[in-house]
């Protein structure tokens, strides 16, 4: 993640872009950061790897219900994604 974090902040600063001006033309400047964007993802997606332990659990299905119906939700002013594609579990443990 640091990878596509450090190639899409870094090529966005104006130092970046004039030294990038001195051997390439401006007008694939945009192109360069979209593929080595592109590439930086397909490394990261490539290499993901999903946590052994359940990291957050909802309890109740009226909550449950709201977050998988948007998305996310708002506390205090501020928004938190949550993954849609989360599974419900019934009381019992087992998911429906």
């Amino acid at each position: 993640m640091s990878i596509f974090a450090v190639q899409h902040s870094g090529m966005a600063r104006r130092a970046f872009k004039s030294f990038f001006a001195r051997f390439f033309s401006p007008a694939v400047e945009r192109s360069t950061f979209v593929l080595l964007a592109s590439l930086s993802s397909i490394l990261l997606f490539w290499q993901w790897q999903p946590l052994p332990t359940i990291v957050w659990s909802i309890d109740g299905p009226v909550f449950a219900g709201a977050v998988a119906a948007g998305g996310g939700i708002e506390l205090d002013g501020t928004n938190y994604l949550i993954p849609t594609d989360a599974a419900q579990e019934t009381d019992s443990g087992t998911r429906p």
